[in-house]
């Protein structure tokens, strides 16, 4: 069967992974599809999609072990929201980490790492992408520990200048052509 020819072909780190969760019987269920390729820059990867989610196996470094498979499920608020903008094939690219959770109880979210950007999801905002210059200089910010909080949109983009913001629980950043990025209350 179909199914059967789909798990016959995982690569052996995803196999072993969604062996130890459970398999089939796991909240990721059977595979939906053929393993993909995962590119980023000089990395390289392998992907396949499940009922429930995902397992992403990246390569290691020469000379270096790979790093262990990633689970990511379509239940979740980050992984839903990546899954809705293109998955890995769209701007934020890949997923690099766990998904982790993100703030201090009670006021905690997630936050899923990907390789051009983030996601991070509030129980009481939803799940919004961080990605681009704003995304470098949140970073460069301090990111979640940068005291800005959750974010409460994605990126708008004005219409004429190019101009990117997004708003945050305690502030707005933004960005210009014209003045770069800035920081505002």
């Amino acid at each position: 069967d179909a199914t059967q020819r789909r798990i016959d072909a995982l690569p052996a780190p995803i196999a072993e992974r969604w062996r130890r969760e459970g398999g089939r019987m796991s909240p990721l269920g059977p595979p939906l599809a053929a393993p993909a390729e995962m590119i980023e820059g000089a990395y390289r990867g392998a992907v396949v999609r499940f009922e429930g989610g995902w397992i992403c196996a990246w390569d290691g470094p020469p000379g270096r072990a790979p790093p262990p498979p990633l689970v990511l499920l379509a239940r979740e608020p980050c992984v839903a929201k990546w899954m809705a903008l293109g998955d890995g094939h769209a701007a934020l690219g890949w997923p690099v980490a766990a998904i982790e959770r993100a703030g201090r109880p009670p006021d905690e979210g997630t936050h899923l790492k990907l390789t051009r950007g983030s996601i991070l999801a509030h129980p009481r905002h939803g799940a919004f992408a961080i990605r681009g210059t704003l995304f470098a200089y949140w970073a460069q910010l301090g990111g979640l520990a940068s005291g800005l909080g959750f974010p409460l949109e994605d990126e708008q983009r004005a219409e004429g200048p190019e101009q990117h913001t997004q708003r945050f629980e305690h502030g707005t950043l933004t960005w210009s052509a014209h003045q770069g990025a800035a920081r505002l209350p």
